[in-house]
């Protein structure tokens, strides 16, 4: 009796009301809910391998120049002068090479010099002029009357290397005022890739704004451009703009030409392709022996074309350490061990030790640098070494990459085989012979039987004679496990026999890769077949979550008037009881 009174016995009448009612009520819906949400489950997986598939699919129905069927390879008789890469756009042919000078950065230094020797008559600011390729840059040094052979040399070192493109307008009364409307373009550009070009444009309209307000405008503007830097100058009542840029390989222009509103010209601002020596040349002092000094100018970028060319255009910072005119102009003085001058001969585009030299299938061909892609269309050398007379010319076969398409084509199938494996493993009873999630589903039978249907069919509208089943190329299909390479010797055979067979049996209109890239378009995409699918049943799943949330609530619910019902038995039970041992106690003393 003891037990019936028990808080536990109440709790355990509860717990089995509400587990009898969660199973006929809530374990039913519970299947159902867990059936949806498998199923949605197991499509988003098949979903991402059909993304995967698609994607290679991508690959393989191109029909444009950059096809990987049109992938090509270059085979060297030795690679230890030079290597060659072929790309799709490059034609299949046999070429002999030579490599008889490779490409040189030129270099010019100065006189050997006693370092500690006092130099008390230049004081002043110099200015030379540093150029390479098309492009120029000017170079200010400042010396004092107590310098060195080894502070100047420092000087003009740092002064080179830390050049940057900057470009400076006039100087104005800061309350004086312009009025125009327009805008201008200012141009960054990379020395040496004509492609690598950002063009900004800056707007104005200005009605009697002062100098101060137009620079502070300009500086705001310009500082939003990534790649310069502006500042407001200030010089004393007057105040101008200066730009600099970042970058020592970047050129800028701001033209004059092309401000729509004369801003420019009155800020006498008109620079085309400006850029610092820095971005041309690099500059460095040793010491050839203890206690001299001898500074080095090495051009940024190889060959004849961008030869180094410095002149001292005021004062005659240059000069003062051995580079007078003579040499700089002529570059008849070879340099040696103590002497000013270039280290390589420039005589002309053809007689010079900067460029590449080469003798390609006879021809005598020089390029600027060691690695160029101009000389075959699609082909890129990259030169290593100069041969030696008895070394045999290197042997060049640009011909089909069979590899890369055997590998592309490898990719397929496995690709192809994971999304159809998957379809029908889950269409299989398990080894609990409970059933698979795609037993019964009619779109994923559908789309196996296309899958199937598109590798095992003949691709109509090839011209006679074409393969036009994968079987022709190696591969074959089993229902059980898929596409299979059977036969890679035939795949290699037809590859080097006629590629372009092989590229219209995937990228034809009526190609395998075409045709399943479309059929998986259907299924995939946020309107696809398989979203809408899923949709549905991400919806039903959780109307009966809500569902199953809503029992449980009422179960609980009525586990809790139960639970007041019982404790209100409990009560009286142990009333009656009570007055039961009081009555048992009376009657007993008699």
């Amino acid at each position: 009796m003891s037990q019936i009174l028990s808080t536990s016995y109440i709790t355990q009448l509860i717990d089995n009301y509400k587990y009898n009612e969660q199973v006929k009520q809530v374990n039913p819906i519970t299947v159902r809910k867990s059936k949806y949400s498998n199923l949605s489950l197991t499509w988003n997986s098949l979903k991402t391998k059909l993304s995967s598939f698609s994607t290679v699919l991508s690959d393989m129905k191109s029909t444009s120049s950059s096809s990987l069927f049109n992938t090509k390879k270059a085979t060297l008789s030795s690679s230890d002068f030079f290597t060659a890469s072929a790309e799709k756009t490059a034609s299949i042919n046999n070429y002999e090479m030579r490599v008889l000078q490779l490409a040189k950065n030129d270099l010019l230094v100065s006189d050997t010099m006693v370092s500690g020797t006092s130099v008390t008559t230049l004081a002043g600011n110099h200015t030379f002029s540093v150029s390479s390729g098309n492009y120029s840059a000017n170079v200010d040094v400042e010396l004092t009357a107590s310098e060195t052979n080894s502070s100047i040399m420092t000087k003009i070192a740092s002064a080179i290397n830390n050049s940057k493109a900057t470009i400076n307008s006039s100087t104005f009364d800061a309350n004086s005022t312009f009025t125009g409307a327009g805008q201008f373009k200012i141009v960054i550009g990379d020395t040496q890739n004509s492609e690598d070009v950002v063009t900004s444009t800056i707007s104005y309209d200005y009605q009697n704004k002062t100098y101060s307000e137009i620079m502070e405008d300009l500086v705001s503007q310009l500082s939003l451009i990534n790649g310069v830097q502006a500042e407001k100058v200030i010089d004393g009542s007057n105040v101008g703009i200066k730009i600099t840029g970042k970058n020592s390989a970047k050129y800028i222009s701001m033209q004059a030409a092309n401000d729509t509103g004369g801003l420019l010209s009155n800020l006498n601002i008109d620079a085309e392709k400006v850029i610092g020596a820095s971005g041309l040349a690099t500059s460095a002092i040793f010491s050839p022996s203890t206690g001299s000094s001898k500074i080095s100018f090495s051009a940024k970028n190889s060959g004849y074309d961008n030869r180094l060319v410095l002149s001292d255009v005021t004062g005659s910072a240059l000069s003062s350490i051995g580079l007078s005119s003579v040499i700089l102009a002529n570059r008849t003085i070879a340099a040696d061990d103590n002497t000013a001058g270039y280290k390589y001969s420039a005589e002309s585009s053809t007689n010079n030790e900067l460029n590449s030299k080469m003798v390609f299938n006879g021809i005598n061909i020089q390029r600027n640098s060691n690695s160029f892609s101009d000389l075959i269309t699609g082909v890129t050398f990259n030169l290593k070494a100069v041969m030696d007379e008895e070394d045999q010319s290197v042997s060049m076969n640009i011909t089909n990459d069979v590899d890369t398409v055997k590998t592309k084509i490898e990719s397929f199938i496995k690709s192809f085989n994971e999304s159809y494996s998957f379809i029908r493993a889950n269409q299989t009873a398990g080894a609990n012979t409970t059933r698979g999630v795609f037993t019964g589903d009619s779109t994923a039978n559908s789309l196996k039987s296309k899958l199937q249907s598109a590798v095992l069919q003949s691709v109509t509208g090839l011209s006679a004679g074409n393969v036009t089943r994968l079987a022709d190329i190696g591969v074959t299909f089993d229902p059980e496990t898929g596409l299979s390479m059977s036969d890679t010797a035939k795949l290699t055979e037809q590859i080097n026999k006629d590629p372009d067979q092989v590229a219209e049996l995937f990228n034809s209109n009526n190609g395998i890769a075409q045709t399943l890239y479309s059929t998986l378009e259907t299924y995939l995409g946020p309107d696809g077949t398989i979203s809408r699918l899923t949709d549905s049943l991400d919806n039903n799943a959780n109307y009966l979550k809500d569902r199953i949330d809503g029992i449980n609530k009422r179960i609980d619910k009525g586990a809790e008037v139960l639970r007041s019902k019982y404790e209100a038995l409990q009560m009286q039970l142990a009333t009656l009881m009570t007055s039961y041992n009081n009555m048992s106690s009376m009657f007993g003393s008699y």
